[in-house]
């Protein structure tokens, strides 16, 4: 009996001891973060953002900037709104009416517009889409090229945006070219306007004249006021008509 009563003992020690080590522990409990941690993770993500948007903007500028120092080119100057409507608005210098500028087009064709040095393609837009042209830029900075090529919704042929220089672009059958130039660049940017384009053709010109006897005397000349902030300044539009 006493052994019996032993064995006994010995198998309830057992159980118990297995139904202990079997028992779940406890779930763990997390901290959340505390709201100074928060703070921290959401200024660092800002200061991640804003430097990689100085970076980008300091790759997009200097890749029109060098060539600009080069005497290659301008650089990259966003067109103010104003400039845009005085170029494509109701009554704008480029909009058709009876005392418009324009040629006349030929039967079954848009008038061809060319913007050299077009930037993020902004005044390829507003060609197309408020006056009707069929527009084509010329842009050095590959970054401004893709952003006026993800900007563009026109239809086939009639907005396009190339990456060349704009000493490369071809102006004989263009019946309206764009320029904003720089002062060290007009000389020869004149000459290959007077090379290149046929007769009839119109020229416009933000804020620089070109040099005297390129394609004649000025036909027209607006002053467009633009905001103070604006790195695209207060100034006339120049407007030539090739003889």
């Amino acid at each position: 009996m006493v052994v019996g009563v032993e064995s006994q003992r010995r198998v309830l020690l057992i159980s118990i001891h297995t139904a202990h080590s079997h028992t779940a522990a406890p779930p763990r409990t997390t901290r959340a973060p505390s709201k100074r941690q928060a703070n921290i993770a959401t200024g660092n993500a800002a200061i991640a953002i804003v430097s990689g948007a100085l970076i980008l903007g300091n790759v997009v500028m200097g890749t029109s900037l060098v060539p600009a120092l080069l005497g290659r080119g301008a650089p990259f100057v966003k067109t103010a709104a104003a400039k845009v409507h005085a170029l494509f608005g109701d009554k704008g210098l480029l909009r058709a009416g009876p005392t418009s500028l324009l040629p006349t087009p030929e039967p079954g064709r848009s008038l061809r517009l060319v913007d050299l040095g077009s930037g993020d393609g902004a005044l390829l837009r507003a060609a197309t889409r408020s006056a009707g042209f069929s527009a084509t830029g010329y842009e050095i900075n590959p970054f401004l090229v893709a952003y006026a090529r993800a900007r563009s919704t026109s239809g086939p042929g009639s907005e396009q945006t190339h990456w060349r220089s704009l000493w490369d672009a071809p102006l004989n059958e263009a019946d309206v070219v764009l320029i904003y130039g720089t002062p060290h660049i007009m000389g020869r940017l004149g000459a290959k306007l007077r090379d290149e384009l046929r007769p009839g053709a119109i020229v416009v010109s933000n804020c620089y004249k070109l040099p005297e006897g390129a394609l004649g005397p000025i036909v027209k000349r607006v002053f467009v006021d633009t905001p103070r902030w604006s790195a695209d300044v207060s100034s006339n539009l120049f407007a030539y008509r090739k003889a």
